[in-house]
């Protein structure tokens, strides 16, 4: 799945260099999340979002419209919140935690960790959540009230 990382960066006259020292990784790293090769971790996702004030949905390419979050508080990644919207969304579809697991790929288990905020998801899943039940990747991870993506 792309994002819009590059396109961000170049916009804002920064380098590779530049901006892997602002995420506090190396050149070598970012330039695998930018070029795709490697998967962005979640909470570096957020990271990049929160240095250019732009949503998450924007820079996932889920709406094409460029969107700024005007919250001005840093906000850490809650996996315990990303649970409890996931349940939420699986409960408003009325689907089993298996028939969820299926649709974001992973094994029933996984989700119920998921769930339960044990374990960080995945970038690309919470993309593909997004996606596929049509809900604000920055309300998944409470940056947002607004839980509905905004038509463009």
């Amino acid at each position: 799945m792309s994002y819009r990382l590059k396109d961000v960066r170049i916009d804002n006259d920064l380098t590779q260099k530049n901006l892997a020292q602002q995420l506090q990784v190396s050149r070598s790293t970012y330039s695998g999340w930018e070029n795709e090769g490697d998967n962005i971790p979640l909470y570096q996702f957020n990271n990049f979002c929160e240095i250019f004030n732009l949503s998450l949905d924007y820079v996932a390419k889920i709406i094409d419209r460029r969107e700024n979050i005007t919250n001005k508080i840093k906000k850490q990644i809650d996996f315990k919140l990303i649970g409890q919207n996931l349940e939420t969304i699986r409960k408003e579809n009325k689907i089993t935690q298996k028939e969820l697991a299926k649709i974001m790929g992973v094994s029933e288990a996984t989700y119920v960790n998921y769930k339960n905020g044990e374990t960080p998801i995945q970038t690309e899943i919470l993309k593909k959540f997004a996606i596929h039940f049509k809900v604000s990747l920055d309300w998944l991870v409470g940056k947002s009230k607004n839980k509905k993506l905004k038509e463009d």
